[in-house]
């Protein structure tokens, strides 16, 4: 039970060349919400070279149709085009992080949104876009950082995470996700997680001619 995940990840690129990120998180544990992601991967591998929000779209009015009415997934979708130019569409899930290369201040893109399989067709205002510069970290993850409890109740949280990032932002995004981890643990000291816990980091770079 406690080794059938709720969170499920996409890498893929679509017909007009941009790179996409897609990370869901279904609520609940075990084997329904496993089915859930399962679910939502093969609608997902329908909608590949759709627009990001006419996919989310899709996913959710499926997801809406034919799911008991609660089962449900915070989700985000990110497209990367090879200029630069960024998309997400998100949908009830925790924001995606980006630590500019030339400047201090973390951007946390959240536009206002609900969970997919909630309501009828997911608004337009659950898009953003952000034009990323080269040397530009990014994150995408699931709440399950976030809320991982530590023996006193005490929750991870969004402010440890993003100074972590701010400290670590200069390495190579494996190297920090590795450091992420060990973090989490250190910070647990061997209380469990609660949650699934998935992240995804990139570094966007432009091709030297």
């Amino acid at each position: 039970h406690s080794h059938v995940s709720g969170d499920i990840y996409k890498l893929y690129t679509d017909a007009s060349g941009g790179f996409n990120l897609f990370l869901g998180d279904s609520t609940g544990h075990g084997v329904t919400a496993a089915l859930t992601t399962i679910i939502a991967d093969i609608l997902l591998s329908q909608k590949v070279n759709a627009a990001p929000c006419e996919v989310m779209t899709y996913i959710n009015d499926q997801l809406l149709d034919h799911l008991p009415s609660d089962r449900f997934m915070s989700a985000v979708l990110l497209q990367i085009r090879e200029d630069g130019h960024l998309t997400i569409v998100n949908a009830g899930h925790p924001p995606v992080l980006i630590l500019p290369a030339d400047a201090e201040n973390p951007v946390l893109l959240s536009p206002p949104s609900r969970m997919l399989g909630l309501a009828q067709s997911l608004l337009k205002s659950a898009e953003a876009s952000y034009k990323l510069q080269p040397g530009d970290l990014g994150l995408l993850f699931t709440d399950g950082i976030t809320e991982h409890p530590n023996s006193k109740g005490d929750l991870f949280g969004e402010a440890r995470l993003l100074q972590f990032l701010q400290e670590q932002r200069k390495i190579e995004v494996e190297a920090l996700l590795e450091k992420l981890l060990m973090q989490l643990a250190q910070f647990a000291s061997g209380t469990p997680a609660d949650d699934d816990i998935t992240a995804i980091a990139f570094r966007y770079e432009t091709t030297k001619e």
